[in-house]
Order: structure tokens, then C-alpha cells, then sequence
């Protein structure tokens, strides 16, 4: 037998009062010699022996009472079902539908603890149903429920038979679990409750990673049950599909790498299959317990076009992250315009972003080049139609005016990338205001480097051990940063690279010319120029979403557009969103690949899911929670039991007292 509220069984310590008064009553009784006893020796013997009996029996009935009532209010209860009463209360319950829930059989053990749950309840209980996805799960909408998308609730009111209805109906979804939101609901909704006995169930395996946040942030108010349909679990999933080279191109190739995690306590051989395009490749590896083992496919990327496919690994109890839907977008030539002031500023730039070409003639195009150039100086830029341009490179704005800065402002908007590189003051400092404020320009005898580089931005991560502080820089400005993000900076402290927050701009506090920098000459230089371009133009060439995600994408057509999915295919009428014709997906809910109009997408469930490391008990007890095993028999509440023994009590002292 356990109880609720435990701190009550402090006052049945009470119960000794009526004991105490009795003994101390019969202390104080006196021998006193009265002289008309003689006459009472006719009265009967039995009289004085049912007083005594009587006496004996309200003190027992008393301290019954006391007993009863407080261990009432305690809470009993009794672990089985040998008393299965029906009990009024107002329940929350809670199923961890989180693809998690998925291994082996437990989603259907979790399914029959609900239902054993709601068969407990009288029918004049209140009910409400939570899940952790925030996702009905249901088959279909049904009448009396509250099911509300990004809402935990699937039900909420007295009628119990549709409530077992809906516990059957529930799936496991594609989600990761949000224990917090349900939590901090069904509290929510019991605080409003005029019931008195209160009570929030959760049937869930027990994953760490979803009470890590319950256990720092949440506090129990109601009695609130673990119902734990978990157990020691062995799983292998893939948590990641990358290029080895971020911004492939036909002369750097990129090569598919998955990352596998075995979360198990034994190793495991897994064979590991990628299915690109149609064609299929296999690895086979070896991952030791709790490892995280990369593997690289021979297939190479390079050539411009969209890869899509999933890697998938040998089935285990937990198929949902057994396989990982990727799509790769690389692109064709990006348009670029170079805006010069002196020609000599310029030179270098092209050559890194055209560096194949030996022709004089800058116009010229070749084939296996990345980038369609197009330089011109301040006054061919104003007779520019910047629209056309995939990311427009500004080189030393020094004879800028407002209504330039005004017109590369204007372009930003419609969605267009800058890159600006600073040499001398310039005159109008307008367009780098909200950035960042020009101090000085530097010259001295000496010499800066570069420091300090974010090898965790997509610019920079290719340069992890090179030491990149051997290229020197002899005039450079300084800059005050305001709201943007320093990528890399000088050995002076000052910025070299920033980049605006929303990613639109980047700018350099340095010009790339021989006289100013010799980092031109270096190797670091070539790679260093074209990832800041394809960054700017193309940003992360992994179209990948998660499951939960809204996909927001610009249609280039006018009318319906085909949206199929795993599921279905269907036809959408694109949004107008500014100058752009978008189609939005919300909330997808299943992996795979999808397509809006010709481009693909992936969509993956949340990789953190696939860790099945539980919680420990001891944890979940000190902040307040009580934990139940799956598989043992449901609990009675003797609260009610214990009221009617304690009313019987009552009822029997004031018969005796009348007679």
C-alpha cells in the first residue's frame, strides 16, 4: 500500500488522545464512603458491566474514527486490483507518442495502461488526453475532441467510452517527444478543476533527453504517475547524410558521408546502403557500444543538378531511424556582378572566381567555370538591372553616394547577396551604417593577420588546420561591428570578415589587391573568395527539413503547382509573398522525399530521438514524481474505503452515546 500524501499519517499519532483521556479520566476517580449505599446492593451487576463495556467501546469507536479519517486523507493506495471500485476524479493522461515509443511492442502496452486507467474512473470523472507530439494521431477527427494542430490535447470532457475509442486510435507518430508542453497543460487544466482528487498519468519509456528539461524546469503540484513501458533497449540509427565538400564543383568533387550512431551497450556489423538517384552502393562497418562511426560512399558529386536518395542500415527494433532521405542542389553558374573603382582592385577577385580562364578577354565563358561574370565600374553599376544577379560584389566603395547604397539596399530587400570588400575611406558611408561604424583606415609599417576564424561557418570549415595567420595584410580599415556576426578577425582585434544577420551581406574590412594584401598569393586565397560567392548565392546546398517543419519555397511559375509527398500528390496555388510566388507546406509529419513543382526536399525525423538512454528513477522521485512499472496491476484509491469506515465510526460512537 502506498499513499499520496504521506505527510497526513504524521497525525494519526492523534488517534492516542481518547486512550490518553481515558486513562487520565479513571486516575482522577475517588473512593468516597457514602452512607445510603446500603441501599444500592439490589441494583443488578450486569448494569455496571455494560457501562464499562460501553465505555470501552466508545473509546474504540473514537479512535477508530480519528485513524480512518486521517488515513483518508492520506491517500491510500493498493497496489492490484482485489478492491476494484470505481473512483470520481479529474485524470490527466499523457502517451509519449514520440517515434521512440515505436520499439518493440511498447506503444501497445502504453495503449492498454491508458484504457486500464479510464476503466477505473466513474462516470461522472473528467478526462483529458495528452500526447507529446503535439499532434492529434488520430485516423480522423472525431466528434467531442479537442484536436488542435502544435496542441497536446486530444480529448477533454466526462464521456469515458469515446475516450477509449480515441486511446485506440492513437498512433505512434514521426515526432520527438515534448514532455513540457503536456506537462505543463494538464496542470494547467487541474488547476482549474473543481474536483478534489487530482491526478496526471504519464505513460512514457522513460528517455532522458525528454526529463532532462522537466527535471530542471517543471514543478509537481498534483500527484502525477510515471507508468513506465520502457526497459534497456539496444538501437542503431543513421543521425546524419553530409558532402564531404560543402560546395562541390566538377574540379572538387564531393563524396556522400552518413554518420551511423550505435546507442547500444555491444557492438554491432551493420551493412550500410545508399540509394542515389536510383543506383545503390554498399559499405559494410563494424561500430563499437555508444560509437559514432562516419562512412563515405565512392559515388562522386560534381556536375550540377539535384541528388536526392536515403541512406538506410539493417532494420532493428526501432525502424523509423533506420534510414535518412538527403537531397543535394548544386546549382548552375552563379551570376555575379563586380562593381570596381580601380581596376587593379578587381584583378585579383576575378581571377579567383574565373580561374581557369587565360583569355584577356573577360567576357569570355568556359564551361567548367562556377561563375558568369560580369564587371563593370560606378557608372555601369547604376545602369545595372541588379535583379539579374545572383550576388553583387562591391570592391572599395569609395565614390559610393547615398543613392547608390539606396539602390544596393533596395536590391538586398528583393532577396538579392552583397559582398563588400573595403579599401579606401569612402566618402559616403551610408550603406555600412547599420553594420558598422568607420573608424580609420590603417597603414602602418608593420602588419596584421588573421585570427580567430569560425571553422564552424560554411566559409571556413575546410580551413580547419591551416593556418591561415601566414597571409599578411598591410592596410585595412577599422570597423566598430553593430548587429552582425564577425566570421573572422585581424591579429589587432578588429573585424575582417562580418556577416549581416540575416545572411544577405558580408563584408570585408580589407581590399584583395597585391599592394594592400599578400594573401592573393597564397592557396588559401582561391577557395577562401568562391565559398564566400557560393555561400552568399546558394547558401547551404542541402535541402533537408525536420519532421515538425513549415517548407517555405519560391516557384518560379504562374498557376497550380504539383506538391507530392510520400503520402499524396495534389495540386497548390503558390502564395504572393512580396514579389514572390512561395509555396508553404506546414507541420510535414512523415520522413521521405518530397517535390514542389521540380524541386526535391528531404524530410528526417529528429535524430536526438533515436538515444533511448533512460532517466533515472531516483531523479524523477526527488522532484516529485512516482514511478509504476507497465506491467503491474493498476492501483485502487481506498481514499473512499476509509471515509465510509471513518463515517461508520462516527455513526456507532453517537448510537452508544444515545443509549
Amino acid at each position: 500500500m502506498t499513499f499520496l500524501y504521506p505527510n497526513f499519517l504524521w497525525f494519526l499519532s492523534l488517534a492516542s488522545v481518547p486512550v490518553v483521556l481515558h486513562l487520565i479520566s479513571r486516575i482522577r476517580l475517588k473512593r468516597v464512603n457514602f452512607s445510603s449505599l446500603f441501599f444500592l446492593k439490589d441494583v443488578k451487576r450486569e448494569r455496571f458491566s455494560w457501562l464499562r463495556l460501553k465505555e470501552i467501546l466508545l473509546l474504540i469507536f473514537r479512535t477508530l474514527l480519528i485513524l480512518f479519517l486521517f488515513l483518508a486523507l492520506a491517500r491510500p493506495q493498493f497496489q492490484g486490483s482485489i478492491l476494484p471500485t470505481k473512483r470520481q476524479a479529474h485524470v490527466a493522461i499523457i502517451v509519449d507518442d514520440s517515434y521512440s515509443m515505436g520499439y518493440g511492442n511498447r506503444f501497445r502496452i502504453a495503449q492498454e495502461q491508458a484504457r486500464r486507467i479510464i476503466n477505473q474512473l466513474s462516470k461522472d470523472s473528467e478526462l483529458m488526453i495528452l500526447n507529446t507530439s503535439g499532434r492529434s494521431g488520430l485516423n480522423q477527427s472525431v466528434s467531442g475532441t479537442a484536436m488542435v494542430l502544435d496542441e497536446p490535447v486530444i480529448y477533454s470532457g466526462k464521456n469515458l467510452k469515446l475516450a477509449l475509442n480515441l486511446i485506440d486510435q492513437l498512433k505512434v507518430s514521426y515526432f520527438s517527444q515534448d514532455l513540457t508542453k503536456s506537462l505543463l497543460q494538464a496542470q494547467t487544466s487541474l488547476e482549474n478543476s473543481s474536483f478534489t482528487n487530482k491526478e496526471i498519468f504519464i505513460i512514457t519509456d522513460l528517455q532522458r533527453r525528454a526529463f532532462i528539461p522537466v527535471l530542471t524546469n517543471f514543478q509537481v503540484k498534483f500527484p502525477t504517475y510515471i507508468i513506465d513501458v520502457g526497459d534497456r533497449s539496444e538501437n542503431c540509427a543513421i543521425n546524419s547524410v553530409l558532402l564531404t565538400e560543402r560546395f562541390p564543383q566538377p574540379s572538387r568533387p564531393g563524396k556522400i558521408r552518413a554518420k551511423i550512431k550505435n546507442y547500444g551497450n555491444n557492438p554491432v556489423f551493420q551493412k550500410v546502403v545508399l540509394n542515389l538517384n536510383g543506383k545503390t552502393e554498399e559499405k559494410q562497418l563494424k561500430i563499437a557500444a555508444e560509437e559514432e562511426k562516419a562512412v563515405i560512399f565512392e559515388t562522386e558529386i560534381g556536375a550540377k543538378g539535384e541528388y536526392f536518395g536515403q541512406v538506410a542500415i539493417e532494420p532493428d527494433s526501432l525502424t523509423t531511424d533506420d534510414q535518412r532521405y538527403f537531397v543535394f542542389s548544386l546549382p548552375d553558374k552563379i551570376r555575379v556582378l563586380l562593381v570596381y573603382t580601380q581596376s587593379a582592385d578587381i584583378f585579383y577577385l576575378e581571377r579567383a572566381l574565373r580561374p581557369e580562364s587565360r583569355s584577356a578577354d573577360l567576357s569570355e565563358d568556359k564551361s567548367s567555370n562556377n561563375f558568369d561574370i560580369v564587371i563593370t565600374d560606378g557608372r555601369g553599376f547604376r545602369q545595372k538591372n541588379l535583379v539579374n544577379f545572383d550576388v553583387v560584389g562591391i570592391i572599395n566603395p569609395s565614390d559610393f553616394t547615398g543613392s547608390d547604397w539606396h539602390r544596393l539596399e533596395y536590391y538586398r530587400q528583393k532577396g538579392g547577396k552583397i559582398f563588400i570588400t573595403l579599401g579606401s575611406e569612402p566618402k559616403d558611408k551610408t550603406g555600412l551604417e547599420r553594420f558598422c561604424d568607420y573608424e580609420l583606415t590603417m597603414k602602418l609599417p608593420g602588419f596584421v593577420t588573421i585570427e580567430k576564424p569560425n571553422l564552424n561557418h560554411p566559409i571556413f570549415e575546410v580551413f580547419a588546420g591551416i593556418d591561415l595567420a601566414t597571409a599578411k595584410f598591410f592596410q585595412w580599415s577599422k570597423l566598430r561591428p553593430k548587429q552582425v556576426k564577425i566570421l573572422a578577425s585581424f591579429s589587432d582585434g578588429s573585424p575582417f570578415l562580418m556577416e549581416s544577420e540575416d545572411r544577405s551581406i558580408i563584408i570585408a574590412s580589407s581590399a584583395f589587391s597585391l599592394d594592400v594584401t599578400d594573401i592573393v598569393l597564397k592557396p588559401s586565397f582561391l577557395p577562401l573568395i568562391q565559398r564566400i560567392f557560393f555561400y552568399l548565392a546558394k547558401g547551404d546546398i542541402k535541402n533537408e527539413y525536420e519532421i515538425g517543419s513549415t517548407i517555405v519555397t519560391e516557384v518560379p511559375t504562374v498557376g497550380l503547382v504539383k506538391v507530392k509527398t510520400p503520402k499524396e500528390e495534389y495540386s497548390v496555388m503558390p502564395e504572393i509573398v512580396g514579389n514572390q510566388r512561395v509555396v508553404k507546406l506546414k507541420n510535414v509529419n512523415q520522413p521521405g522525399i518530397y517535390r514542389i513543382g521540380n524541386k526535391p526536399l528531404a524530410v528526417n525525423v529528429d535524430s536526438a530521438e533515436s538515444d533511448l538512454t533512460r532517466v533515472r528513477e531516483g531523479d524523477l522521485e526527488r522532484v516529485g514524481f512516482k514511478i509504476q512499472k507497465g506491467s503491474v496491476a493498476g492501483a485502487t484509491d481506498l481514499t473512499s474505503l476509509f471515509l465510509y469506515l471513518a463515517f461508520l465510526a462516527l455513526v456507532l460512537e453517537m448510537v452508544f452515546l444515545l443509549v
